[in-house]
């Protein structure tokens, strides 16, 4: 009996071991390729340099995913005070410019295959928000 009892406690050991490895190579060398994985991953290469300044006056801070596949890049004007600003009028003026980027940028390209949409938030020196734009694929398609 107490053979028995080595014996599948040995055969259920070395068969959970198995399992436990074969479940960390398919990880390792078959990775899930999501969509949720690929957005960290694009997210990840956005974000690697840090915040930058794109000139003299605009810096890139960050760019973040948010829920329904909405991917929002956050700048700031380092130079500006919302107070001095017509927010309607800079709306006016940038977002064409910015909706043209979002469809012929390459680096936008895996943004638009997936249907995602692209905004953007703009801040002023002091931090606080001077304009959002958000482009659906509806817009840039």
């Amino acid at each position: 009996m107490k053979n028995n009892r080595k014996n599948f406690i040995s055969i259920f050991g070395i068969t959970l071991i198995a399992v436990i490895l074969l479940f960390i190579l398919i990880k390792l060398f078959f990775p899930v390729n999501t969509f949720e994985n690929r957005m960290k991953e694009h997210l990840k290469l956005v974000n690697h340099r840090g915040p930058y300044m794109m000139d003299k006056s605009t810096r890139f801070d960050s760019a973040g995913i948010q829920k329904d596949k909405t991917v929002v890049y956050y700048y700031t004007l380092t130079d500006t005070d919302s107070a001095e600003l017509t927010i309607d009028q800079l709306k006016i003026s940038v977002r064409p410019i910015l909706l043209e980027r979002v469809k012929t940028d390459p680096a936008f390209e895996f943004l638009r295959k997936n249907n995602v949409t692209v905004g953007y938030l703009y801040r002023d020196k002091k931090g606080v928000e001077i304009i959002r734009l958000n482009f659906t694929a509806k817009e840039y398609k």
